[in-house]
């Protein structure tokens, strides 16, 4: 049948298809069997060219992917987004899916219209199993998004760790950097963003520099980590020899990032690994920058994230004991 001519999923097993609504299963799959037994096509779509065998991968229902492709769904099919019952399927955390596509054929390396692979899927829901499964199928390890992001990318700044870990052991780039920003952030950059400290561990004993550049504060990647009170993906920097004492295009350390934004346990790492509480901008230090940054941040709406009155006791403290 060709494709323009596809009939139409009933409104009513769309209903109980929609993945927004928690799907009861066995009610999935007593509709589409009762749909089927009265003569409903397999390859039926609904208006975005959704089949039942992705809503079925969608919903990770291992029987009854086995029964549609016993009576001839198209594995092959895609949707108006160029996605598959794949690329589905590698999101389930069944791992029984994903291998019941790739043995009736389907492309482990099949890609939608931005770019996004089974294997991608598999690193965003952190289904190590499944990674396994699509790199020992042929699944290339280092494709790329439009956006320029891998699957290493997609791990890393999701915090699979299991993920990144055996990405890595099978040859994943870590120097891949992302194209939808002008800062190019690699996977180290995209885990300390999250706050993933043991994924930015991961990396960096898989070679990944811990001083590496960031392309928006023109530092190293400290910096973002500080500025933003990445306080976790900090302490990892720190331990792997990230010096505390950088400056950012700015002339910014790490210290007066985080003191200017109320960070304190940031501050509080920081200084114990010897940041200088001295240093200054302009005249002004840490401790002139978290008072300032008190006033400037009255009322921020993540203002329970940032601590000024400890920053500052830590500031005024490590002061008196540096003499300055």
């Amino acid at each position: 049948m060709a494709k323009n001519n596809l009939k139409k999923l009933p409104a009513e097993l769309l209903q109980a298809l929609d993945p927004d609504d928690d799907a009861d299963p066995v009610e999935i799959e007593r509709q589409v069997t009762e749909f089927l037994d009265s003569g409903g096509d397999v390859n039926a779509v609904d208006p975005e060219k959704w089949s039942l065998l992705m809503y079925t991968a969608n919903a990770g229902i291992p029987g009854l992917i086995r029964q549609l492709i016993h009576l001839g769904a198209d594995i092959h099919h895609c949707n108006k987004y160029g996605n598959q019952a794949v690329i589905a399927a590698a999101y389930q955390e069944d791992p029984e899916c994903l291998k019941l596509m790739l043995a009736a054929g389907a492309d482990c390396n099949a890609a939608d219209k931005e770019g996004l692979t089974p294997l991608m899927n598999a690193a965003q829901s952190g289904r190590p199993e499944n990674i396994k499964i699509l790199i020992q199928a042929g699944a290339k390890i280092n494709a790329a998004r439009k956006d320029g992001c891998t699957a290493l990318m997609d791990s890393s700044e999701n915090g699979k760790l299991d993920c990144v870990k055996i990405l890595l052991g099978m040859g994943a780039d870590w120097t891949a950097a992302e194209k939808y920003s002008k800062f190019k952030w690699t996977a180290l950059h995209l885990a300390v963003n999250r706050d993933h400290g043991d994924v930015v561990r991961a990396l960096i004993d898989a070679g990944a520099d811990p001083n590496s550049i960031d392309g928006n504060y023109k530092g190293p990647a400290i910096i973002p980590g500080a500025d933003s009170g990445k306080s976790s993906a900090v302490k990892a920097l720190i331990e792997a020899g990230a010096g505390v004492n950088v400056l950012d295009q700015h002339k910014y350390t790490p210290l007066l990032r985080a003191s200017l934004n109320g960070y304190a346990d940031t501050v509080e790492i920081l200084l114990a690994a010897g940041a200088d509480p001295g240093y200054s901008v302009d005249g002004q230090d840490a401790l002139q920058m978290a008072v300032e940054g008190e006033e400037e941040n009255e009322g921020a709406y993540d203002s329970n994230l940032r601590d000024f009155k400890k920053t500052i006791a830590l500031l005024k403290k490590a002061l008196k004991q540096s003499g300055k």
